[in-house]
């Protein structure tokens, strides 16, 4: 398994380790599945999320203690349903590229970094100041539910999955033109644990600029 890969599994595991004693239980294990949900568009109940759950520490849990082990955990990701967390392994190592590591979230000037990738690839050339801050306060008013001033990964994965395009044109950017010291974007993560074959480009819906500009100032409801 690539490096980057494994550190992405070691960080959702870590993100879903909410009293960090270093397991996952079933409570933990049904925010795990609540994400890998919104990260695939699956619309569960909470009973649908908490036997999902319970059937992974069935799967995964080895030595039967009722939780899972980091190891276990990576077993269960790499050998046993790697096709499951393949999207939400990729929408946090698209995050991981623009959040402040200090805070766990993602500031302004991150997601005006992301802005800015995505116009760039839309129009080809480098866009101005005032564009790209447009965008980045359409984008936080929408996104930023708490009101906090960032974007936790919970609140930047729900608004990826609202707004695909918007994404894929940033993932497909830093899959084209990599970043040096920044890991691989989300398609190339979810590609790499993946057996399916597929070009990045089949990803991308035909949109125009102006389709993009307009969803993007859509003030919340």
């Amino acid at each position: 398994m690539h490096q980057a890969i494994k550190e992405s599994i070691k960080q959702l595991f870590h993100r879903c380790d909410m009293n960090k004693n270093g397991y996952l239980n079933v409570m933990e294990l049904e925010n795990l599945v609540t994400l890998w949900a919104r990260s695939s568009k699956h619309y569960l109940s909470s009973v649908e999320i908490s036997k999902y759950a319970r059937d992974i520490i069935a799967a995964a849990d080895h030595d039967g203690d009722a939780h899972l082990s980091l190891p276990e955990f990576f077993h269960y990701v790499e050998v046993t349903a790697p096709h499951m967390f393949a999207e939400l392994l990729g929408w946090q190592e698209l995050f991981n590229c623009y959040v402040d590591q200090s805070i766990n979230a993602m500031r302004e000037d991150g997601l005006r970094a992301l802005v800015r990738e995505i116009l760039f690839k839309l129009h080809g050339v480098e866009p101005n100041f005032i564009t790209v801050q447009q965008h980045v306060v359409a984008v936080m008013r929408e996104a930023d539910v708490n009101g906090d001033g960032t974007l936790s990964f919970e609140e930047f994965m729900s608004y990826a999955r609202d707004k695909p395009e918007f994404m894929n044109a940033a993932a497909t950017r830093l899959a084209e033109a990599p970043v040096e010291g920044v890991k691989p974007s989300a398609l190339v993560i979810a590609m790499a644990l993946s057996t399916i074959s597929f070009s990045p480009m089949d990803l991308v819906p035909r949109i125009t600029a102006e389709q993009v500009s307009t969803t993007s100032a859509t003030p919340a409801q």
